[in-house]
């Protein structure tokens, strides 16, 4: 139905089911970002714990390593709204450290995160902690129109 009515992309907000969403994205013509799910604060991950954010790592770096080479992979998608209510500013860390995972094993596709609607301090964090990233995306809830005056404050 995607393809039929001219989308050509979709994106996923974890792995879950990665492999049948890649398989059958490729078969309809359809090219996938594939979210890799960041662990929020906010959900009780403590971004000060270097054993849950190095597992959190390792984890993924076994799913980049079988995913990468997959015809229908677009890019890898480095959590989602993880920033939201966050008093640790670590996790930018991680994600910086997830996007320079990515591109050692996989430099033929681009890394992005995703944050819910902007602000100067997520740019100024995004920018100073996570320069590997190489794409923002950005969840606006109400006010889409604003966001390109909001990104260039």
């Amino acid at each position: 139905m995607l393809s039929s009515n001219g989308g050509n992309s979709i994106r996923t907000w974890n792995t879950n089911n990665l492999e049948v969403i890649l398989n059958e994205a490729h078969k309809n013509g359809i090219m996938v970002t594939a979210g890799l799910w960041v662990q929020h604060e906010r959900h009780g991950f403590n971004y000060s714990d270097q054993e849950a954010v190095q597992t959190q790592l390792e984890d993924f770096t076994q799913v980049v390593e079988k995913f990468k080479d997959h015809p229908a992979l677009l890019m890898w998608a480095i959590g989602n709204e993880m920033e939201l209510n966050a008093s640790n500013m670590n996790v930018w860390n991680a994600v910086n450290d997830i996007a320079k995972m990515i591109k050692e094993i996989d430099p033929n596709h681009p890394t992005m995160t995703v944050v819910a609607e902007i602000n100067s301090n997520k740019i100024t964090h995004l920018i100073s902690k996570a320069p590997d990233i190489d794409i923002l995306g950005i969840n606006s809830y109400g006010s889409i129109g604003s966001i390109p005056e909001r990104v260039r404050r």
